[in-house]
């Protein structure tokens, strides 16, 4: 019983050397021991195979390094393991057995102590402030003044300031899963600020009026830690976030067109920072190559980062006012309007209703399929079809009958959006009824996703014409 143990032992040791072959990237981690942060350029890049991960599913890995040494923290849990800069062996540091409370949370290395803050696990945000401790190889949580819900990507995104001891977070206040009508409110997106020295946040988070970083129209982020700031690509640009100084800086195009470019072919490496360098680590060639950027790189027109909420909302109470009775005055006369042209063209059989200030136009004596653009017509057939077998139409099928398939993710949104948009309020004006003709539902497998479908009172009318044709 003794050898097969030892036996199995050997095995995982074997398999760890095997799959850590990267011995320049430790050469490189011990020949400095600043602080150094690494991070995957895929937030699923991993360096190596771990002997025990997660019970049920693949893990993720968070890579800390403390004083030239290197030390995996798997994502759900609180295993923490140390890489043997001899053998390359993983070494586990900790005993502990709960797992799926902590996905993506932030875990760090401040003062030679391990740090996790928040995550993400059984349908709800974890907003504690967690630290391992070697002696009882457990981990513990530290009070703090207030709860801040956040998870990497899926909620917020983070940058630790090493020289005034600050975490930055940038979030959303989304609410638990397990809540019913639970919303993810990108209209109110927050800046809150860990202060290490007390462990404690702000009292009060700030408002972040800059471009919201959270919604980036990719499905390929990139965030790159870096000593100025939190440089994030979004919107097919990079802009640093500046946390300190409040400002948000943009790189010219073709400055982020090189990044991206050098990302992407190297998209399963890491971003390391140290002092005030950048580097870029490819596992596959176990090379590391600067990334030099600096302020100077960037446009000078910058803008303000965030602001306080007493300067967000407070506004002069005459100033309301005026804006009401306009608003007021407006939907008014755009009301006269519409039904003054509607009765115009109801002697032609044509309805008229504007939709984003053009005009949608209905043929009473064409039926509402004739009435349809050959996109809207593509997408409702589509839906139909579906439908009628009892399937919920995905995102990705949308995106092929309407082409879309191999643009940018932000176009692919725009055309699906107004395309959708349309077919209701074109059903609604033809109808005269305020019923969506097409609904959407979370996909079960994942909250975030939706799946579309007809209106099951409108499905039956469809049908029956389509087979009467």
């Amino acid at each position: 019983m003794i050898f097969r143990y030892t036996i199995l032992s050997l095995l995982f040791t074997l398999t760890a050397v095997i799959g850590f072959g990267q011995k320049n990237l430790l050469r490189f981690l011990q020949a400095d021991t600043a602080y150094t942060v690494i991070k995957g350029i895929d937030v699923q890049n991993k360096l190596i195979t771990l002997p025990q991960e997660l019970n049920c599913e693949t893990s993720r890995h968070h890579y800390i390094v403390r004083k030239g040494q290197l030390f995996i923290q798997v994502d759900g849990s609180g295993k923490l393991f140390q890489v043997d800069s001899s053998t390359l062996a993983p070494i586990r540091l900790d005993k502990t057995c709960y797992e799926g409370y902590n996905f993506l949370a932030y875990n760090f290395n401040w003062k030679d102590r391990f740090y996790s803050v928040g995550g993400w696990g059984f349908w709800k945000y974890d907003g504690g402030i967690r630290y391992f401790e070697e002696a009882s190889r457990e981990w513990s949580i530290i009070p703090t003044n207030r709860r801040v819900p956040v998870a990497q990507v899926i909620n917020s995104l983070g940058w630790l300031d090493k020289v005034d001891e600050k975490y930055y977070m940038i979030y959303s206040k989304d609410d638990d899963f397990y809540l019913k009508n639970h919303e993810k409110d990108h209209d109110s997106i927050f800046v809150q600020c860990l202060d290490l020295k007390r462990m404690t946040w702000w009292d009060e988070p700030k408002y972040l009026i800059a471009d919201n970083p959270l919604i980036t129209g990719n499905t390929f982020r990139k965030i790159i830690p870096t000593s100025m700031g939190l440089l994030v690509e979004a919107w097919n640009k990079f802009q640093l976030f500046d946390f300190k100084d409040n400002k948000v800086y943009t790189l010219p195009d073709n400055k982020g067109a090189a990044i991206a470019a050098l990302t992407t072919r190297t998209h399963h490496g890491f971003f390391i920072q140290r002092n005030q360098d950048l580097y870029i680590y490819d596992p596959l060639k176990d090379s590391v190559s600067p990334l030099i950027i600096s302020k100077k790189d960037f446009l000078k027109k910058t803008q303000p980062m965030y602001t306080t909420q007493r300067a967000t909302l407070v506004r002069d109470r005459w100033m309301i006012s005026l804006l009401i009775i306009i608003g007021g005055l407006v939907i008014l006369i755009s009301t006269l309007l519409y039904k003054y042209r509607k009765l115009l063209k109801s002697s032609k059989g044509v309805i008229i209703q504007e939709n984003q200030g053009e005009p949608i136009q209905f043929n009473r004596s064409l039926s509402f399929e004739e009435n349809l653009t050959s996109q809207e017509l593509a997408v409702f057939e589509l839906l139909i079809d579906n439908s009628s077998n009892n399937k919920l139409t995905s995102i990705d099928e949308i995106n092929r009958v309407l082409g879309t398939k191999n643009k940018d993710i932000a176009v692919q949104k725009n055309i699906r959006s107004e395309v959708l948009q349309s077919l209701n309020e074109r059903f609604q004006i033809y109808s005269t009824t305020s019923d969506l003709l097409v609904e959407r539902e979370r996909a079960e497998f994942d909250k975030r996703i939706y799946l579309y479908k007809i209106n099951a009172a409108y499905l039956f009318k469809f049908k029956s014409k389509r087979s009467g044709a």
